[in-house]
């Protein structure tokens, strides 16, 4: 499971310095995306411990 926050095709995905396991994770899941997506970490260590992950902080609204 991962908190993230997909906008067109940018996938935010938040990072809480854990090192080498996130850069993996981070790997995987731009590799099983289609070519035209973007996968962005996101620093979220001082949004996690002041309850509010990257999906719950961005608050957008879009039209279809």
């Amino acid at each position: 499971f991962s908190n993230n926050l997909l906008v067109d095709h940018t996938l935010f995905l938040p990072q809480f310095g854990l090192g080498n396991v996130e850069k993996e994770f981070v790997l995987r899941i731009g590799s099983a995306l289609p070519s035209s997506y973007k996968v962005i970490p996101v620093n979220a260590r001082s949004s996690l411990t002041n309850n509010g992950a990257i999906h719950c902080r961005s608050g957008i609204v879009r039209e279809p």
